[in-house]
Order: structure tokens, then C-alpha cells, then sequence
């Protein structure tokens, strides 16, 4: 996994900076054929209203108190060390709203939209056909073999 991981953030790269030899096509066709295996839509299949059932939403409040709960039932000195190192590096307020409120500039914000734009594309590509595509495979063969 770890070899077609670093193959596909590879190709990814390439199809990005070589747009004049077709690699954006390549690049949109190859996350839309990932996404249409991995991630399947259409009136058999959950969609967006699936979120909003009334037994999931009436279940949510008991999940979001259960899972954590657990951990620290399970690992009790784990979570309250996970739990000191997140309140220690939780800094100082009067710093994290300095950095707040630093005005960016047009360029700054439009630099920023770029490079968030690229790496969504990068990380759509390789966690669509990469990771969900294999998972599925796994998955199917798995059920198979039962």
C-alpha cells in the first residue's frame, strides 16, 4: 500500500505540473473513475439525506459521549496523557488572537485558495484510487471467501 501510495502521489504530481501533455486530463478522468468506484451514489446507495434520518440523529448525542468514554475506560492513563498534552499545547489566547487578527492581503488569500486548491486535488486523487479503491477489493474479496 505504501509503494502505490508514493506511485500515486507521483503520478499525481507529474499529471499537475504537466498540463500541456494532458495530465490534467488524466488527472480529473483518473479521481472521477476513483470516485465512481470507491464512493458509488444513486438511489440504492446512501446519500445525502441518510444523514439526516431521525434514528441516526436521535443516536448521535450517545455515540459522541460512548467512543470517548471508552478510551478512557480501556486506557485510562493513555487518555489522560493525550488529554495533558492537548490542554499544554493549547497556548496562550492572548497569542492565538493576535494571530487572528492579522489582515491578509488579496494576493495572500488568493496564494492561499491556490495552494488549497492543489493539494485537494493531489490528496482527492490519491485517497480516491489508492486507498478507497484497494479497501473495496479487499473488502469484496473478503466477502468472497465467506
Amino acid at each position: 500500500t505504501v509503494a502505490q501510495l508514493k506511485n500515486g502521489a507521483r503520478e499525481a504530481m507529474t499529471d499537475l505540473i504537466q498540463p500541456w501533455n494532458g495530465g490534467w486530463k488524466r488527472l480529473f478522468d483518473s479521481i472521477q473513475t476513483a470516485r465512481e468506484e470507491a464512493v458509488p451514489f444513486g438511489s440504492n446507495f446512501l446519500g445525502i439525506g441518510s444523514f439526516l434520518d431521525p434514528k441516526l440523529l436521535l443516536a448521535a448525542p450517545v455515540s459522541l459521549i460512548k467512543y470517548p468514554m471508552s478510551y478512557f475506560v480501556k486506557s485510562p492513563v493513555a487518555t489522560a496523557v493525550v488529554l495533558s498534552v492537548l490542554v499544554l499545547l493549547s497556548g496562550d489566547e492572548a497569542s492565538a488572537n493576535s494571530l487572528a487578527n492579522e489582515e491578509l492581503g488579496l494576493p495572500d488569500m488568493l496564494v492561499s485558495l491556490l495552494v488549497s486548491a492543489l493539494e485537494t486535488v493531489v490528496f482527492a486523487r490519491i485517497f480516491l484510487k489508492e486507498l478507497l479503491a484497494e479497501r473495496n477489493e479487499v473488502l469484496a474479496f473478503n466477502i468472497l471467501e465467506q
